[in-house]
This record gives C-alpha cells, sequence and structure tokens, in this order.
C-alpha cells in the first residue's frame, strides 16, 4: 500500500434552490427584522438581514472540487491539515449522498470533521485510518443532518 491515499471530491453536494427559496429566505428575513425595528433593535434587524444576504449568497452557490490525501502525518481536506494527535476516532460511514469519513477530534468545540469519500474504496480508507485512529461506530453529526435537511 501507498504511504498515502488522494482524491477529489466536492466540498459538498449541491442542490439546486428554486426561487420560491430565496423568496422565502427573503420574506421571513425582512418580517424578522420588521418586527426587531418595531421592538427598537435595529442592529439585531441589520445582522437578520445580512445573514439572509449571506445564506443566499452561499445557496446559489456551487460546491468547489477539493484535493483529499491521507498520509503519515494526518488528513488533508483542500489545504486544511488534521493532524493525527488531534483526532480521537474515524468513522466511514453512509452519508446523505454517499460515503463520508467521520473524524471526532479531540477539540470541544465542532468536534467532528465529515470528509467525503464516494470517490474512493472505503475499505482502503478504513485500513489506512485504523493504523493511525481507533474505529469508532459513530452517528452522522446533527449539524450536517440539519444542513442536508435545509437543502445545502
Amino acid at each position: 500500500m501507498d504511504d498515502k491515499i488522494q482524491w477529489k471530491a466536492h466540498e459538498y453536494s449541491h442542490k439546486e434552490k428554486s426561487s420560491d427559496w430565496f423568496w422565502a429566505v427573503g420574506i421571513i428575513a425582512f418580517s424578522v427584522a420588521a418586527a426587531a425595528i418595531i421592538f427598537s433593535n435595529v442592529i439585531f434587524a441589520i445582522l437578520i438581514i445580512l445573514s439572509a444576504f449571506t445564506l443566499c449568497l452561499f445557496a446559489a452557490r456551487k460546491p468547489l472540487l477539493i484535493d483529499i490525501e491521507l498520509n503519515s502525518k494526518g488528513i488533508v481536506v483542500d489545504k486544511r491539515m488534521y493532524l493525527y494527535q488531534t483526532l480521537d476516532k474515524f468513522c466511514v460511514s453512509r452519508g446523505g449522498h454517499g460515503d463520508v469519513i467521520i473524524l471526532k477530534s479531540k477539540k470541544a468545540i465542532l468536534p467532528y470533521v465529515t470528509v467525503p469519500a464516494d470517490q474512493v474504496d472505503t475499505e482502503e480508507i478504513k485500513e489506512y485510518l485504523s493504523k493511525h485512529l481507533d474505529e469508532e461506530e459513530m452517528a452522522v453529526p446533527l449539524t450536517d443532518v440539519i444542513t442536508e435537511y435545509l437543502g445545502f
């Protein structure tokens, strides 16, 4: 086996949003912003409008094709390196849009990293990662489930 495994994948599974989706986000955002102004909270109203605008920009954006690499030091996703010493466990699971590698970090905030693995042999990944990390059955993180439900 090579000392590294490489593949390319889209950073997320893109779902086309209809114009109704964007209208719904706009109507909800302006309604909440109007309520915030009524309650004399202009800063919150501005935050809501900016958040809705950013959400719409992100929703319309096509996913980038990123490079993923497993090597002897860690896992490289695009240009970000996750060192094995900062990771606790891993799981190769079936996500909503294909196979994913779920990495559990030792960090308290955002402890899970999900890496797309639908373009590579999952058995080879399991064998490679088990040399560096313990394998443990994990569910897909709740944040991924919620974003998938919302169409992201």
